[in-house]
This record gives structure tokens, sequence and C-alpha cells, in this order.
């Protein structure tokens, strides 16, 4: 939450900085500007009488000219009577607002035409001369009125016998030199001492020589000039300056209402004739300011800006900082009639924050786990909008609003949010004119001092119809536009009436803007086309209409105001402090160790440790806490004793719960074989089992039993790695896939990571009464042909050249896979009697994992139909409906077939194949089913190969009639169609309930999303059935 307190206060403080020897002016209580009397003066550089010659007069000239009086030539020649001359009554007053002296200074006299008079010092150039005082007196500055063209230096000589020196003066040129330090306005004439004609050319000049304060307590006895230049210089008269005295400092300092960008305040006048305002960044050392020095506003004074120097005492410092604190320090200061300024040993000063324009009010960070997004939030004062960024100053907005969601984060990160609004600054211009006109392309010439909104102008129609209204650049691009149509507006051009356009440009800072008419332009406006001295109309910075404009941009007229009055204007203020808000990710260490991480399989047991206490979990089981594997798993705790059951390499992982956020890490424990030999895993059903490839080795799944499944060791293009998961399924009889019957015993192998694109040395294992079932079925269905038999023993090893590897991209399933129509048929690489273990070892290389199932095929091409949907069920009169659809190749035919036993099939028909393509089949058997009986599809193809579709189980109950329930397998929803309301119930293969219920007629959905993937069976009354759930 940003806060602001406005600091107000005013306080005296000594010039603890920057003392300086101008203390003494205390002591000086007389403050004058006045004429010196001085002695010493060596020649006559002014023509007087009535001579027709200056040469009779003058003894001294500058390149054979001298100066005018009066008197000179009276009646001979109009020289002397023109009013460009030294006055008759030698006394000339400064009128310089450089110097502001106002001294009236007496020249010495001109002569009366007779003789010569000494009336100036002239120094030649390389000499030098001096000045004696009458009165020895005191000064702060001396002024030397003079003329010529040249530098010098002046040495001060005290009457202490002490001197001072001040180098760097120089005398302006006497006819071209600057206005700056002219004694008057008024130019003198000059003559060449031969010649009676005269000419205006010479200015006096009043020369400052400042006098360091160190002596401005002595008396001056004499003034030496020393001329250090190439001409020669004549000095009239001296003057000076008394020293200022110091003055008091002002009080009672105080600020009112500020605004985002400026301050404004007023103090109480103390008796110095000026004052000087200077403000500071908050808390910095001020800097005093320098006797004899003059500032003026917006010069800097040490680490200050001054804000104001003058006689009045108000003041307002523009161009601030929003919500910023400054420091104001204002002094008093003498200057002009005597010899300064002199500034104010003591200093007022007070604080002031200039007014926000924006604010947030309050934020609400958030706290998330590793890899979530934060939601955070800032509320914003009335009229603000917030934009958040990634930093604290600088770069690009992430979002526009008072929320803000995060990416994706994995440790804790300060996001910023920023405050804005439109502030309105009123209207800059006139708000009326006079006459009318529809000039195109005329109107105001202006200068954007910030970025700003041009929201609206005032315009004074006289008539009806459209006006085009264009912000061009100054080389006349438009660069934005808006044309408004004008209707009833009642206006005529004799009674224009005022109507308000609103515009919206959006104009960045910048300057020569123009906002004109547009070229189409078609009512009559008030403009006024003379007479106007109100340039510029500014709002201070903001903007600044400069002069009107017409002409298509041509020309540029101050005295005129062409159509856009009340220019309303707005500016973006941002606040430059953005507020960090925190979204804080948890963050804690688990570090899970085991000290020796090896065990036997059902034997010993791991100890394994976690820094703090965790919940225990294994990737993929087998693992337990005694070593007759009864034991769960024991929860936060620090340890923990471990058991194998099985032969592989498993991760043991420890989770500790922190907020609702989970952090663990795990250990691999290695679970070796006991002494005795493996026995091949014998078991009927699914058999799980996990392992982990270490160190790129082969990794052996076992069962619960430690009993051998399968071997996989990483090779090919992308060899697997890390954590894997399997089972070995053994079916109760020989099933089909799509490439023909397969032995009772198939696999499901996956990686954790990568399963589609992983490569490995796969080797699966077969007892020999496998192969004997397999051929066993392959021989009563007459299959031989196609289907070549497996070795009846290991002498038989022979037989081995057919045998083929189907792999599946999808569940293993039991009694098929669960997809049949991704087959990728593999050949092994070898094939082998290990007769130390009694089994068959196959072995073949595989890219992608899943189901694997081993067949036999005269040829490794796959038949040619891929089975995309089978079904049977029952009509209203109890018979028989079988539906299948298939992606045929090459196909002839089919047979359904019929088994009331499960396990011999009958054909009931055929049906001829429709050809290449996606096709749907229908057949009806005849008689009305009676109890329990099996179907499937026999596809034929032009090579006299078979394939067969799954087995499809039907029943007519005798109880509920018709009952059709289908997927099978199921995954998340079983359907049950039953022509009466029944009871059901669905058994495990323990034979343990389930799921029971009541079914209605019609069509019943069961969700079995909660039922562990498996072999099910399904009763209703007398009907039952057997299921998969995948």
């Amino acid at each position: 939450m940003i806060s602001l307190t406005t600091k107000k206060r005013a306080r005296l403080l000594p010039f603890l900085f920057g003392f300086l020897p101008a203390v003494f002016c205390s002591d000086i209580t007389h403050a004058q500007s006045a004429e010196v009397p001085v002695t010493g003066f060596n020649a006559d550089f002014v023509a007087d009488g009535t001579d027709s010659l200056a040469s009779v007069s003058t003894t001294a000239t500058f390149g054979n000219y001298v100066v005018v009086s009066s008197t000179f030539g009276t009646g001979a020649t109009a020289c002397g009577t023109a009013a460009n001359t030294l006055p008759a009554n030698n006394q000339v007053t400064s009128t310089n607002t450089t110097n502001n002296t106002g001294i009236t200074y007496t020249l010495q006299p001109y002569g009366n035409g007779a003789a010569t008079h000494n009336n100036t010092l002239n120094v030649i150039a390389g000499s030098s001369g001096t000045f004696t005082l009458v009165t020895p007196v005191s000064a702060g500055v001396l002024y030397l009125v003079g003329m010529g063209n040249g530098s010098f230096t002046a040495t001060i000589n005290y009457t202490d016998s002490t001197t001072e020196t001040v180098a760097g003066l120089s005398m302006p040129d006497w006819c071209s030199g600057a206005a700056t330090y002219r004694l008057t306005g008024a130019v003198l004439n000059r003559i060449r001492v031969d010649q009676t004609n005269c000419g205006t050319c010479p200015y006096l000049f009043e020369v400052p020589v400042a006098i360091s304060p160190a002596n401005f307590s002595k008396t001056i006895a004499s003034i030496t000039i020393n001329n250090t230049g190439a001409n020669p210089i004549f000095i009239f008269a001296v003057g000076k300056k008394d020293p200022c005295t110091t003055p008091a400092a002002p009080t009672a300092l105080s600020f009112g209402t500020p605004t985002y960008t400026s301050i404004s305040g007023s103090f109480t006048a103390s008796g110095a004739t000026n004052y000087l305002v200077v403000r500071y960044p908050s808390g910095s050392m001020p800097t005093a300011p320098v006797d004899f020095t003059t500032y003026s506003a917006g010069m800097s004074l040490g680490t200050g800006t001054v804000v104001s120097a003058g006689n009045t005492t108000g003041f307002t410092a523009t161009g601030l900082s929003t919500q910023t604190t400054y420091d104001f320090y204002v002094y008093g200061y003498n200057g002009g009639a005597c010899a300064g300024p002199v500034y104010s040993t003591m200093t007022l000063m007070g604080s002031q924050a200039t007014a926000f324009c924006a604010a947030i009010t309050s934020t609400t960070p958030d706290t998330i786990c590793a890899g979530m997004q934060a939601g955070l939030q800032a509320t914003p004062d009335a009229g603000s909008t917030i934009k958040w960024y990634s930093n604290a100053t600088g770069g690009t907005a992430l979002a526009t609003a008072n929320s803000f969601t995060t990416p994706a984060l994995n440790a804790t990160t300060n996001y910023y949010a920023e405050a804005s609004k439109i502030v309105p600054e009123g209207f800059a211009g006139k708000t009326q004119g006079g006459g009318t006109s529809n000039s195109a392309q005329f109107g105001l010439q202006f200068n954007a001092l910030t970025n700003i909104k041009i929201d609206s102008v005032a315009v004074w129609v006289g008539g009806n119809g459209q006006i085009a209204i264009e912000v061009r650049n100054g080389t006349n691009t438009t660069l934005m536009q808006k044309t408004v149509q004008i209707t009833n507006s009642g206006g005529t051009p004799g009674t224009p009436v005022k109507i308000y356009v609103p515009l919206n440009f959006n104009v960045q800072a910048g300057t020569n803007y123009r906002l004109v008419t547009g070229t189409s332009n078609g009512v009559a406006m008030l403009r006024e086309s003379t007479g106007v001295t109100g340039f510029p109309y500014t709002i201070p910075d903001v903007i600044s209409l400069t002069a009107s404009i017409s002409s298509n941009g041509t020309s540029i007229l101050s005295n005129r105001y062409y159509y856009f009055y009340e220019v309303h204007v707005s500016t973006a203020c941002t606040n430059p402090t953005r507020q960090a808000v925190t979204a804080t990710v948890t963050e804690a260490t688990v570090d899970v160790t085991a000290a020796t991480p090896n065990m036997n399989c059902g034997a010993t047991a791991v100890s394994i440790t976690s820094n703090s206490a965790v919940t225990w979990t294994m990737e993929g089981g087998n693992l337990y806490t005694d070593s007759a594997a009864t034991m769960p798993y024991t929860t936060g705790t620090a340890t923990t004793d471990v058991f194998g059951k099985a032969v592989n390499n498993r991760y043991v992982k420890g989770t500790y719960i922190l907020d609702g956020c989970s952090f663990a890490d795990s250990v691999l424990v290695t679970v070796s074989n006991p002494a005795v030999a493996p026995m091949l895993a014998n078991n009927t059903g699914a058999i799980n089992t996990d392992s982990s490839i270490v160190s790129n080795t082969a990794a052996d799944l076992h069962n619960a039993d430690c009993e051998l499944i399968a071997r996989l060791t990483p090779a090919g293009s992308s060899p697997v790695a890390g954590w894997l998961t399997g089972k070995a399924i053994m079916d109760g009889s020989v099933q089909n896939t799509a490439t023909g019957p397969y032995v009772t015993r198939h696999f499901e192998l996956t990686p954790k990571a990568n399963a589609a694109g992983s490569s490995a040395m796969v080797t699966l294992y077969f007892t020999q009464a496998e192969f004997d079932a397999y051929n066993t079925y392959v021989t009563t269905n007459g299959m031989n042909a196609v289907h070549p038999l497996l070795p009846a023993s290991p002498a038989e090893s022979g037989n081995t050249a057919n045998i083929w590897i189907d792999k599946f991209n999808a569940a293993s399933g039991s009694p098929g896979p669960a997809n049949n129509n991704s087959v990728i048929v593999i050949a092994p690489t070898s094939v082998t009697w290990e007769t130390a273990n009694n089994w068959w070892a196959v072995t073949f290389l595989s890219t992608g994992f899943s189901g694997f199932f081993l067949h036999t095929n005269v040829t490794q091409t796959p038949l040619p139909v891929n089975w995309i949907a089978t079904s049977a069920t029952l009509n209203r009169q109890k018979q028989a409906v079988i539906n299948w659809s298939v992606a045929e190749k090459e196909a002839t035919g089919y047979r359904i077939q019929k088994s009331v036993d499960g396990n011999k099939f009958e054909n009931l028909a055929t049906v001829n194949s429709k050809g290449n393509g996606n096709h749907t089949y229908s057949y009806m058997e005849e008689s009305i089913l009676n109890g329990k009986a099996w179907y499937r599809i026999v596809q034929t193809g032009k090579d006299g190969r078979e394939d067969y579709s799954r087995i499809m189980e039907l029943q007519n109950s005798s109880i509920y009639g018709r009952i059709s329930i289908y997927p099978n397998p199921a995954k998340h929803v079983l359907t049950v169609e039953t022509e009466t309301v029944a009871v059901y119930g669905i058994y495990d293969l323990q034979g343990k309930a389930v799921m029971k219920g009541n079914l209605q007629s019609g069509k019943n959905t069961l969700n079995v999303s909660g039922l562990a993937k498996g072999f099910y069976t399904i009763k209703i009354g007398d009907y039952n059935q057997k299921i998969v759930l995948q």
C-alpha cells in the first residue's frame, strides 16, 4: 500500500556553509551610489569655443577625432548646436539598467575656447594614469565613465598602503561597443581636429570595477589605470556604489495545495530588496548563494534549482516529479543601488511533497507450489488503472488489469504493479473571436510539452455541414483526423454558436504540430483575423499554442487566431513508484538416502532415511515394510525398512507436504535374486512389475515372488532409460489377434519416459506348455497352412523360423489386445531354449512399447483387414445380430461362426467382401437364441490367410429375456440393455462382489471408472458374462 505524508515545515537556518567575508557589510549602515571627486586629469579631449577647428581647444585625439561640447563652433558650425553633444552644464546622469547606479556625473570643464582644459585622463596604449581621490572613501564597486577601445587593469590603492588589482577589464569601442555599459542611450558627436564637419558616433560607457569584499571596509586613496590594449582610453569621471548591507531572512514560509507536478508557496518579506527561492531534493545539503553573484530562475545552485529571483514573495516550482518531497530554501538579498547582491546569512527552509496522480491502495500476493501459476491483485484509487511489469523500472507491460496471473513458477518472484490515470489539464487558447470563414487547412500551431491527449475543442459555427479536423506534423503530414457532421446548429455567419467537438487525439511530446481544418471543411467558423496579442496560450508543462497557421502551413501568424477555441487537454499521469507484489513459491528440501541400497529378494531389508518426516511410496509397488509383504508403508516418519519381493531396480520416494505443496526425493534400491535359480512367472491373470534402467544396463522385470517375466537392455537409436513398468498376462486359452492366433502368455511393457520412441533389446520368456497349447489350437482349427507349429520340444529348435512378435501400440488386454488396428510385426533376433531354466527366451529389437504377442505365420505381412468395430446383440425376437466394420485390402469374404461351449466353433454363414476400403456388415441368425452362445467372424484373404475377430458372448436369460452388454473391454462406462427391470452384480476373479445395483428396462449406463483394471464377471439372474476393464 502506498501512503503519502505531506510535509509542511518552515524554519530559519544559519549559513553554516559557504561563509563569506561579506559579513563585514553588516557594519556598513549607508548604502548609496555617488560620484567620486578625483584629480589627475591630463588631457583635453573635448572641442569647445567658437573656433572653426577643434585643434585650437584640444590636446588629445582618438584617431584624429575628438568629442564635441554644445559650445563648439557657435555661430560657425552646426556641430556645436546639435543635440548630440556634451551638455553645457557638464552633467550627465546614468540611465544604464545593468549597473542601476543613477549617478549624476559632473564632468570637468570643457574650456572657454581661448585655451585647453584637462577634462579627461588619457591613458595611451602601454602606459598608465592615476586618479587621486579628493576625499578617500570606501566602496563596493567603482565605476569609470569613459570611452576608447581596449583592455586595462585597475589598481586600487588604499590608505593603509595596501593595493588591489582588478584585471580583465575592458573599455568598449567608443562607436560600436555593446549597450551593456552605455552610460545613456544618447550617441555623441565627434569631429576631426582639422575639419569643421562632424558626425554621430561615440558613446560614453560606465564600466564597473568590483572590489573584493575583503576590502569593503578600507578607504581608497587613488586608482591607477594600466592600459594593456593597443588604443588610448579616455576617462571622464569616477563613481561608486557602497557595499550592500546584509538583509534579514524572510519569515513565515507556507505552501498551497500541490499538484502532482508543481508546488506553490509564499513567505513574509524581511525588508530585503529581493528574494531568492531554491528547491532541492529532500534531505540534500543546500549550497549557499554567493554574494555578488546574480541568479535567475532555472539556474543550478549545487544540487538545487533556482525557482525564482526577484522582489515578489510568492513562487511556483513546476516540472516536478509526482509524489516526491522537495526542500525549499528562501534567502533575502540586497542589490541595485548598492554593491551586491548580498544574501541573508540566515535562510528560511520548508519541505513539501507533490501530490500523487495515481495510487495503489492495496495489494494481494499469492503463495503457490512449484510449477503452478499465481494470482496477484492490486487495487488502485478511483480512476486509476493498473499495469503489471516484471521489473521495478522500465520494461514492457505484461498485462493491464487489477488482477494478474503469472506463468508457471518454480521460484519466488516479484511482479510490479504500476498505477496511472488520465488527468484533465484544462484548456488552452481563446474562448471567443470575431468574423467567420471556412478556409481549409487553417488552424493553430502548437507544441506538446509532454505526451498529451487533445480531448476536445470548441468551435463557433455559422451553419451546418461537415468539419474535418486534423493533427499534422511540422512537414504537414496528417497524423490523425476526425470528421464531424454539424446539423441543426442554429448558427448563422452573423451569429455563430459554440459547439464542442470531441477529438481524443493522442499526441506524443514534440514541437511544431498543427491543429488544422481538413481539405473538406465546409462550415463557416469564427476566427480572429487581426489584433491578436495573446500567443502563446499555454498550460505549463502540457501544451503551448504558439501561433495561428494558414495557407496549408505556409504562413505562421501570431496576430491572428483560427477556429479552435478552448483546446481541452489531458495527460496520462503515472505513479513513478511501482508496487512489488510477491508470488511466493513454497520451498522445502527432502533428502532421501539408503545406507546400503541392496537387498536379496524377500530375504533382507534396506533402511531408508529422510532428513524430515515423510510419506513413503515406491514407484510401481513390490516393496514392503516386512519380509512377508503384508505390512503397509509407514507415513510421517523419517526412516523405514524396505523389503523387496521382486528382482529389480526400484526407486523409493519420500514425500513431504508443506502448505499443500509436495516435495520429494528418491533413492534407488537394487533387489537381487536369491541363490536359487529364478522361476518363470506362471500365474494366471495380469502380473504387475516394475524396474529401472540404471547407468544404461539391462533391467530384469520380476513378479512379487521374485520370478522372471522379461528383460530389457538399452539399444537402438533411442535407448530406453529410467523407470519401467510392465505386466505378463496369461490367458485361459489361445486367442486371436489381427495376425492370427497367439500364445496364451503375452506382455505389456512401458517405459515411464518416451514410451513411443524408446528402443531396447527385449527378451520375453515362454514355457513349452504354452507352445503346446498354441500348436493344439492351430491343428484343431485347421490353420497349419498359414500358421506353422511352434517347437514341440527343445529338440525342434528348427521350427523357430516362422515365429513373429506382434507389437500393438496400446494396452495388451485380455483375451485380446485393446487396439488391434495398429500392429507392427517384428522378427526375433534369436529364439533360444535355456536348458538351465527350462524355458524359451525370445529376443528382438523394439522401438516403442506396449503390448507384445507371439504367433507364427508363413509371412511377416499382416492380414489384409483391420477390425474397426465388432458387436453381437439380441434383437427383440431373441435373435443374435452380428455387426462388424472393417478396413479391407485384398479380402475375399467372411465366415460367421458360433460356439455353444466357448471352445469349438462351427460356421453359420458366409458373406462376400465388398472390396478394398472401409465397409460395414451385418448378419442376423434365423433361430432364436436359447441360453448362452459365443460368436466370432473369420476374414479370408485372397492369399488364403485368415484373421479372426474377437469372441463375442451373448445370452438369452430365461428370467430377464434379451440382455446386451457393451463395450467389452470397457474403460469408464459399461452399457447394459435389458427387456425388464433386473438386479446385477459385478465380481472379481476371486468371486468377491465389487459392484451391485438395479437395472431399469431399456438402456442402463454403469460408471465402472472406480474399479481397478482387470477381469470381472457381470451376473444378471441366470445370465453371466466375462468383462474386461481397462
